[in-house]
């Protein structure tokens, strides 16, 4: 998704718009390519914002999906990657 730079839009309005958009489409349909997307985006920019959507998406997977994101954003906390 090339619009993960929306993440970081000084316009909060567009931000905030862009999250609820991004975690929805997550949460509906578990889109592997689009969650990886967001990981790599993450580990290169350090986004608070795409933080908080992969923390939103811990209850809405699965319990393996919910651990394979638990232990990514441990990881990454951690600075292990």
């Amino acid at each position: 998704m090339e619009d993960l730079w929306k993440l970081e839009s000084v316009e909060l309005s567009e931000s905030r718009q862009f999250v609820a958009k991004l975690c929805d489409r997550l949460k509906s349909t578990r889109d592997p390519t689009l969650l990886g997307e967001l990981v790599e985006y993450y580990f290169k920019n350090g986004s608070k914002r795409a933080r908080t959507v992969l923390t939103s998406l811990r209850e809405a997977h699965s319990q393996v999906h919910s651990d394979q994101t638990n232990v990514i954003i441990t990881c990454a906390f951690a600075g292990l990657f």
